[in-house]
């Protein structure tokens, strides 16, 4: 499962959205899935091959984004970093099931305190992803192929977490789809639950960069807490950039192609990656559908990590924001 790439050429699953209509446009009908490399975000690299796209206003609207999908650690947290959210629902089930299963060379097993409790996605997200699904499944009754072959052909970005709740891969879901939901956040049962800290970045579209460094605080808490960390990139829904870096460098003066070094603007000294453990970077401004249809497309990158958050828009860096 995502050993390979491959492209789904029939009208299900994302590929569903608007098919005919797409077809109409000259659309060459088909999305491509990455397959999945055990890396570092550091290796994150744009594709060019088309993984989401809409008919808006009978114009054809294609998204490109990531190369691979990329399976990592942070903070010894297993983490996962995507494009189109339906994928989550697999890399849940994979990890839930690992605590059950014989592991295959390469795996490891979850944290043996996770294994007698269940479930519960944190879900920051704009949207509830929790449209019904037609079709189901019963995790404990379906092998891995199968799921993966649901995940993909079956379900969609917008039914994927009504369909890992009535499979029984997880238990519950608690919706954060506000600032206000995320700052009055009750405190969770780490005792008696296993937490998903589950994230779409089309959360932060809109928002100032004092709401996102906010909205840090409270997530890095969070991830202190949880035991499977999913990141959905968005495309279509978020302007995708390559994020890219060096080894243990990283340029933000040349996004959105990263390489390089860090620049800590308030002495201009270079800050390397080893000071400062990268989280994730990607892209926070929403791509309106009309400046996707000229070229013209705002950039605006977020390093999250355990010290700053630096920050590019058009090349001018502001200065690094406490997290």
């Amino acid at each position: 499962m995502y050993r390979n790439w491959f492209f789904i050429e029939t009208p299900v699953g994302n590929n569903e959205f608007h098919y005919n209509e797409r077809l109409a446009l000259w659309s060459v009908g088909k999305i491509f899935v990455p397959n999945l490399i055990q890396w570092t975000v550091a290796d994150l690299e744009e594709g060019s091959e088309i993984v989401f796209e809409e008919a808006e206003n009978w114009k054809l609207v294609s998204s490109t984004w990531l190369k691979h999908f990329v399976q990592t650690k942070y903070q010894g947290i297993p983490t996962y970093i995507f494009d189109n959210h339906n994928h989550a629902l697999f890399f849940r089930y994979r990890h839930t099931a690992q605590l059950k299963t014989p592991l295959i060379k390469g795996e490891t097993k979850g944290d043996l305190q996770e294994q007698n409790k269940p479930f519960i996605v944190l879900h920051i997200d704009q949207h509830a992803d929790t449209k019904e699904n037609k079709n189901s499944f019963q995790a404990t009754h379906t092998s891995p192929q199968e799921v993966f072959g649901f995940t993909t052909y079956a379900c969609n970005v917008g039914n994927f977490l009504t369909s890992a709740k009535d499979a029984g891969i997880i238990e519950e879901y608690i919706q954060i789809r506000s600032e206000h939901a995320l700052h009055t956040m009750q405190p969770l049962n780490f005792h008696e639950y296993n937490y998903i800290l589950d994230i779409d970045v089309d959360f932060w579209e809109g928002k100032t960069d004092q709401e996102i460094k906010s909205d840090f605080t409270i997530i890095r808490k969070l991830v202190d807490n949880v035991c499977l960390i999913t990141i959905a990139t968005s495309p279509y829904f978020m302007e995708q950039k390559s994020n890219r870096t060096h080894q243990k460098d990283i340029d933000i003066k040349k996004a959105p192609k990263i390489r390089g070094k860090i620049i800590n603007t308030h002495n201009l000294q270079t800050v390397h990656a080893k000071d400062a453990e990268i989280f994730f970077l990607f892209p926070i401004h929403h791509r309106s559908r009309d400046s996707a249809s000229n070229g013209q497309q705002k950039k605006r990158f977020v390093l999250m990590c355990n010290k700053n958050v630096w920050e590019d828009s058009r090349h001018q860096i502001s200065k690094p924001a406490l997290l």
